[in-house]
């Protein structure tokens, strides 16, 4: 499509997701964790920026947004984490969005390879743009 893109309900890019490292069952490696909302009609904001851990021994991380519940978007109605080994390959951790306010666990068994992070939300409709001189 051509034009410009509008959005009827915009979801902002969440701010640095909080990560909490724990003792756990996960051996030890890097993980890089980023976060987006969620509306009712399944559509997921921008990813956050990169948070970055290394896990140094057997353990686990505890994963929340920043905002929190007061700091939620009208719009949101949940959120999905996106977690990977690399800052580039990241994917879903989350089969259904997570409540607003609640933490992600990570699971005993480590990450899974789940779909791959959306661009942000697709426009509603586009305004087409006029290639005429307007007059008057």
């Amino acid at each position: 499509m051509s034009g410009v893109g509008i959005v009827y309900n915009p979801l902002p890019k969440p701010a640095l997701p909080l990560v909490a490292v724990e003792n756990g069952t996960v051996s030890p490696q890097a993980l890089y964790i980023q976060t987006a909302w969620t509306d009712s009609q399944g559509d997921e904001s921008a990813l956050s920026p990169v948070n970055g851990v290394i896990l140094d021994g057997t353990s686990s991380i505890v994963v929340g947004m920043s905002e929190g519940v007061i700091g939620a978007p009208a719009a949101a109605t949940g959120w999905n984490l996106y977690a990977g080994t690399s800052d580039a390959d990241v994917s879903r951790q989350n089969n259904a969005p997570l409540a607003i306010g609640s933490t992600w666990l990570l699971p005993t068994t480590g990450l899974i390879d789940g779909p791959q992070p959306v661009n942000g939300q697709e426009p509603n409709v586009y305004i087409p743009l006029s290639r005429q001189i307007q007059r008057g």
